[in-house]
């Protein structure tokens, strides 16, 4: 622990060097700012001819035919904005102009009001941007969710094409799959970074929807400029880059005991630049919710018979509490640097285990514990060198211990009673005892080189991680701890893109090739016979595993009519191992398997996307959907023995073939918002043959424990054109819905009732309130109201019905 602190203050010390070394290069910049943007009806139909001016000034400018405007020159300090066109009265807003470049949506109502969003411009623009290049991608933006009680897995879990696999409640452990395919085949990444750098205590389970600005969810075929393997997609989390001051802050609570608090803002210089972001978060939760069902039981002590529990029972093992900080500090909109942070994250994780992999393992007595201390440094510039060559830098490294306690021999029933009639044999509850310590320590390095002439973009990335895992336990006997030696696992991904747009920028392709490597080394004791002694011995016996392959894929979207384009691509896709695929991880009862071999899937994807199309200036429909295959080969899925496994294990599964459609379908009218979709993953085994030559028994079978048919609605209404005091008022309901499917694999073609996961059904309600000085807003939100059981991985049971509030306070 003294070394830890030690290199922390060295670290630290740097820091402080590297910002004393650039506060001395302050430059100074002018007192005026340049403001250009899009004046725009809701919709986003440009409003062409409109008159934009800064009152009291000479400074005017009329939008052109795609709406846009620019105002140079604008002084610093409090600046009022008029704005006024055919469509609407004259209209005057305020801004503190305080920076020198601003980029700004108008945005115009038929009704008549105008607001300035700066955040939402640059949301838009990039959700757009993302959306039509040609892949198959959702772009799920998370500003409405951050005012309410939402976790962003929840706005996963209701995107077309995505179904969610949480174990339990707030914290426990999850699982996304995409289109059929999910896992580790679905890679989670922060900022382009994999999230595994950061460890769970900072993750998409831990950070509030107030600390990201959107996600990107990638189907199948994935963009080099993601510099990391995967199969089955990508969820892209952008965390918020405040680039104005600003404070927000916001705590809610709610049932079995949760509480969440979070809080994020940022500091800029006004001449120099230098900026300062913060953000901070506490999540804890009991997780007591009520189970029952066939799998809540106990054992009779004297007649030694099953009964189940009337009325069932509450989890009585589940605390999760995490809470982090992450600070960057740098320069922003300079010569040398559009930016440059110096960054340092801390995150805590205390987790209480309350059943292995079903609902058959009760524990009582095992916990896991993790914190993570992760360092890193962005640099990116637009024309280096040269005009429209960019370069983007992350280096992150990464220290994270994880430990896993389990020294109790009880056996503990549903009831949270302990066994009068014996212990497990094995000493503990998850096996042998442990104090794990896994001291985990990886360098991550994330590079991507653009050069952009005319229509014509070219792109090179890297990805290179070096990820060494010491494990160490108190109880392990000598010879273990000796002939145990550091696990070490390096990986690097490299990409080449090539981008062209043309016909005025209605035909966009994005033709991609990427070069995969991994080299795996490590030592366990294993035990052999003396055949002089005949006793027997342990030695060391060292495993040296490497692996590389390559991938290359194709984008292509094709604008038809302004409002309606075709979208198709294609990709040899390759996935290596993952350290916890290949060296296991006793926190999440998950077992090494060494001979893991790389999973790689020819994916295709077909889409289509219409609107939004305007119905009498009132109504707006939009319409997208997405046919895809995936023919995977060696695919990689965690598996349980049995129907009371304790552990999971990784398997390859040679071929799987998914086949499906998604659709999505988004209908306003005034203040009323629908929207559906509907999702299709007929993902099944298809190796006709096994290893040994025989036809395999589960040939064309669907995958076990994975759901195959999903669909949701969303319904939001404002309630201001109602009544006045209503004003800022917004009710909001969803409804989940998820098709049956099997828990295990069918025996003699046949799916017994028993081993059916059953058709699930949610319903969702919230309420949203801003108070008049829109610094206040308060959220209510009850999910599940009919209290319906909800299952997920092997069965295991998720929350009934569930009540939150939250209050949010923007200081700026």
């Amino acid at each position: 622990m003294v070394t830890k602190i030690k290199y922390l203050s060295v670290i630290m010390k740097f820091f402080y060097v590297c910002a004393l070394f650039f506060l001395c290069s302050f430059s100074c910049l002018g007192q005026s700012a340049n403001i250009k943007g899009i004046v725009h009806l809701l919709d986003g139909t440009p409003v062409k001819q409109a008159t934009v001016r800064i009152q009291g000034t000479s400074i005017v400018s009329v939008s052109d035919a795609k709406g846009s405007y620019f105002l140079p020159d604008v002084p610093y300090g409090k600046q009022v904005i008029s704005v006024s066109s055919l469509e609407i009265k004259d209209k005057k807003l305020n801004l503190d102009v305080n920076k020198p470049e601003y980029d700004l949506h108008i945005h115009i109502d038929p009704r008549g009001e105008v607001s300035l969003d700066e955040i939402r411009v640059t949301a838009n623009s990039a959700k757009r941007t993302i959306e039509t290049k040609g892949f198959a991608v959702n772009v799920i933006e998370t500003k409405e969710a951050a005012l309410r009680n939402i976790q962003t897995n929840e706005l996963l879990d209701r995107t077309a094409g995505v179904r969610l696999r949480q174990n339990a409640g707030l914290g426990s452990h999850v699982h996304y799959n995409l289109n059929g395919l999910s896992g580790r085949s679905v890679k989670i990444m922060i900022d382009g970074v994999p999230a595994s750098n950061y460890g769970e205590s900072f993750s998409l389970n831990s950070i509030p929807s107030a600390l990201i600005e959107r996600v990107e969810v990638y189907k199948g075929v994935v963009p080099s400029e993601i510099a990391d393997d995967a199969l089955g997609g990508v969820i892209n989390v952008v965390l918020k880059k405040q680039m104005d001051n600003s404070l927000m802050t916001s705590y809610s609570t709610g049932s079995f005991g949760t509480h969440q608090w979070n809080v994020n803002g940022a500091y800029i210089h006004p001449k120099s630049q230098f900026t300062v972001r913060g953000s901070g978060y506490y999540n804890f939760s009991k997780n007591n919710y009520r189970v029952w069902g066939d799998k809540v039981y106990v054992t009779n002590p004297e007649t030694l018979a099953v009964e189940k529990v009337a009325g069932g029972a509450k989890r009585f093992h589940d605390d999760y509490r995490s809470y982090g900080t992450k600070i960057d500090f740098g320069f922003v909109k300079k010569k040398w640097a559009d930016q440059f942070l110096l960054g340092i994250l801390y995150g805590n994780m205390f987790s209480e285990n309350q059943t292995g992999a079903t609902m058959e393992v009760v524990y009582g007595n095992r916990f896991s514990k993790q914190h993570s201390l992760v360092y890193s440094m962005q640099y990116e510039k637009k024309n280096l060198l040269l005009e429209g060559l960019d370069l983007q830098v992350n280096l992150n490294y990464s220290d994270l211990t994880r430990q896993v306690i389990d020294t109790s021999a009880n056996i503990f029933n549903w009831l949270g009673q302990i066994s009068q009639r014996g212990q497990h044999l094995t000493g503990a509850e998850g096996g042998a005892k442990t104090l794990l310590f896994n001291y985990e320590d990886k360098i991550s390095n994330r590079s991507l080189l653009s050069y952009t002439k005319n229509n014509h973009r070219f792109i090179g990335t890297f990805l290179f991680d070096n990820f060494k895992r010491k494990p160490e336990d108190e109880l392990w006997a000598d010879y273990v701890r000796q002939l145990t030696d550091t696990r070490k696992l390096n990986k690097y991904v490299a990409g080449f893109t090539y981008e062209l747009s043309a016909f005025n920028k209605r035909l966009k392709s994005n033709v991609f090739y990427k070069y995969y490597n991994q080299s795996v080394s490590l030592t366990d004791p294993v035990a052999v016979r003396n055949p002089e002694t005949g006793r027997t011995e342990y030695v060391a016996k060292e495993t040296n595993n490497h692996a590389n392959d390559h991938g290359y894929g194709l984008a292509l979207s094709y604008a038809l009519w302004d409002k309606i384009m075709v979208l198709g691509s294609a990709e040899k896709a390759v996935r290596l191992p993952s350290e916890s695929e290949l060296l296991g991880n006793e926190s999440e009862n998950e077992l090494s398997n060494y001979g893991l071999v790389p999973e790689k899937s020819n994916n295709y994807n077909l889409g289509l996307r219409l609107g939004p199309f305007p119905i009498q200036e009132l109504h707006y429909l939009s319409l997208h959907t997405n046919l895809f295959v995936r023919d995977v080969k060696d695919m990689i899925r965690r598996s349980v023995q049995n129907n009371i496994g304790e552990y999971y294990s990784y398997e390859n599964l040679e071929n799987v073939m998914s086949k499906g459609f998604d659709v999505e379908l988004l209908y306003r009218y005034k203040q009323l918002m629908v929207d559906g979709n509907f999702s299709l993953f007929n993902a099944r085994k298809n190796n006709k043959y096994d290893y040994n030559g025989n036809i395999d028994t589960y040939y064309k079978a669907r995958l076990r424990n994975e759901p195959y048919m999903t669909a949701n609605l969303s319904i939001a209404y404002e309630l201001g054109d109602v009544a006045k005091a209503l004003s800022g008022t917004s009710i909001r309901y969803n409804y989940a819905y998820v098709h049956e499917f099997p828990r295990d694999w069918p025996m003699f073609g046949q799916v017994s009732l028993k081993d059916m996961i059953p058709v699930q059904q949610a319903h969702d309600i919230g309420l949203l309130y801003r108070l008049p000085n829109n610094k206040i807003i308060l959220g209510f939100d009850a999910k599940n109201i009919l209290n319906a059981q909800l299952f997920d991985n092997w069965m295991l049971q998720k929350p009934g019905r569930s009540f939150y509030g939250k209050i949010t306070y923007i200081l700026k």
